[in-house]
C-alpha cells in the first residue's frame, strides 16, 4: 500500500461519518418525539383544561362621586356637572385554603399528560369593609357605589366544574365573570346593600371549588396571612412558585404540603388590589433542547406591560423519568463513547506500535 496512514485516516474518517449519521438520526427522532408529545399536552389542555392559578378572593366596588362646579364667566357664566369614577378594593386580612387533588393521566396516542382533579376550598376573612367605604373629594357631592363584589380568578375557568359559596354561614349564588378587567375570568358573588354598607363588621366568605386541571396549580397568596395545605395522590410533586413549603411529605401513596406566607414576606395581597399580573413562569424544555437539563432563566417580577408580577405557590405533576430526556443524554454520551474507542485505538497503534484495522 502506497500511502498505509492516509488510507487509513480516510477509512477511520468513513467509520466516523456513518457512526455520526446514526446518532444524527437518533436524535432527530427524539427531538420529533418531543416535539410531538408537546403537541399532546396543549391539544390535552385546549379540549381539557390548562394549568391552573387561582387569584384571590378578593371584595372590590366602583364609586361614582357627582359635583357641580361654576363655569365660564359673565354671561356665560353657568352650572356644569362633574364626575369621576374610581375603584375600591380589598384583600381578605386572613386566608385558609385546603386542597385534596387526585391525578387523572390523560393519553393522545402514545404520549401521556398528567391532570389532576378534586376540591379546593378557600376560607378568606375580612374584619370589617372600611377600606370599601367612600369618600368624597368635593363639598356637597353626591357619592354612589355599586353592592361589593367578591371574585376568584382562574387562569382557564374551564376547569372550574362547580362553585359553592357561604357568605357569613349562609349560601350565595355564584355568578361568571369577574368586575376585574385584568383578572376577568373566573367567579363573582354580590354582597346585598345592607352587608355592602356594614363597615364595621366582619366578613367570613367560603368558596369551594371543584377543580380540574393538568401539569400545575397555583396560588396567589392574596391574604395577608395564608396558609395552604395540599394533598394528593400523585407521588412525583414538584414545588415551585416563590416560596416552598414549610412542611411536606413525600412517599409512594403521594404527598401532603403546606405553605405559610404573611404580607412581611410577600407582597402578593397588594399587588392583587393594585394592578398585579400573574406572569408566565418559565417552564423547563421551553429552553434550550435538553429538558431539564437547559437553565432557566430567572423569574420575571414585571409584566411586559410594566404591572408587578404576583407571587405564586405552585406545585407541578411530572414524571419523574423522562424518556426522551434520557435518550438525549444517551446520543451525547456516545459521542464520548466513540471518541474515547477510536482515541485508545491510536493510542495503541502509536504506542504499542501494533497496527490496527480500521475494522477493528
Amino acid at each position: 500500500m502506497r500511502f498505509p496512514l492516509l488510507t487509513k485516516t480516510l477509512a477511520i474518517g468513513a467509520v466516523l461519518f456513518l457512526l455520526s449519521l446514526v446518532l444524527l438520526r437518533i436524535d432527530g427522532l427524539v427531538n420529533e418525539r418531543r416535539w410531538r408529545s408537546l403537541q399532546a399536552a396543549q391539544g390535552v389542555e385546549q379540549s381539557l383544561a390548562g394549568a391552573q392559578t387561582l387569584v384571590g378572593p378578593v371584595l372590590q366596588r366602583t364609586c361614582t362621586e357627582a359635583w357641580t362646579e361654576w363655569a365660564g364667566e359673565g354671561k356665560d357664566r353657568r352650572k356644569v356637572e362633574e364626575k369621576r369614577e374610581w375603584t375600591l378594593a380589598a384583600a381578605p386580612q386572613g386566608l385558609k385554603v385546603d386542597g385534596d387533588l387526585k391525578a387523572e393521566a390523560r393519553y393522545r396516542g402514545l404520549f401521556k399528560v398528567n391532570g389532576y382533579a378534586g376540591r379546593v376550598v378557600l376560607d378568606a376573612r375580612w374584619p370589617d369593609l372600611a377600606a370599601l367605604q367612600p369618600r368624597g373629594e368635593h363639598a356637597e357631592s353626591r357619592v354612589s357605589c355599586t353592592p361589593v363584589r367578591l371574585w376568584l380568578a382562574a387562569s382557564d375557568v374551564r376547569g372550574l366544574r362547580s362553585a359553592q359559596a357561604m357568605v357569613d354561614g349562609t349560601p350565595r349564588p355564584v355568578l361568571p365573570g369577574t368586575p376585574n378587567a385584568r383578572h376577568a375570568r373566573g367567579l363573582q358573588l354580590v354582597l346585598d346593600e345592607m352587608r355592602s354598607a356594614q363597615a364595621g363588621a366582619p366578613l367570613a366568605v367560603k368558596l369551594t371549588l371543584e377543580l380540574l386541571g393538568t401539569s400545575r396549580l397555583a396560588l396567589v397568596p392574596a391574604g395577608a396571612e395564608t396558609s395552604w395545605a395540599l394533598r394528593s395522590d400523585w407521588p412525583h410533586p414538584s414545588f415551585g412558585g416563590r416560596f416552598l413549603p414549610a412542611a411536606r411529605q413525600v412517599d409512594a401513596q403521594g404527598f401532603t404540603a403546606r405553605w405559610t406566607v404573611s404580607a412581611l414576606a410577600s407582597p402578593a395581597a397588594a399587588d392583587v388590589v393594585r394592578d398585579g399580573e400573574v406572569c408566565p413562569v418559565p417552564q423547563a424544555g421551553a429552553y434550550g433542547g435538553s429538558g431539564e437539563e437547559a437553565e432557566l432563566p430567572p423569574p420575571p417580577t414585571q409584566s411586559a406591560q410594566g404591572h408587578p408580577c404576583l407571587d405564586t405557590l405552585a406545585v407541578s405533576f411530572i414524571d419523574p423519568v423522562n424518556p426522551y430526556v434520557l435518550t438525549d443524554r444517551a446520543t451525547k454520551y456516545a459521542w464520548l463513547f466513540i471518541i474515547l474507542t477510536f482515541g485508545g485505538v491510536g493510542l495503541t497503534e502509536v504506542l504499542a506500535g501494533r497496527r490496527v484495522h480500521p475494522v477493528q
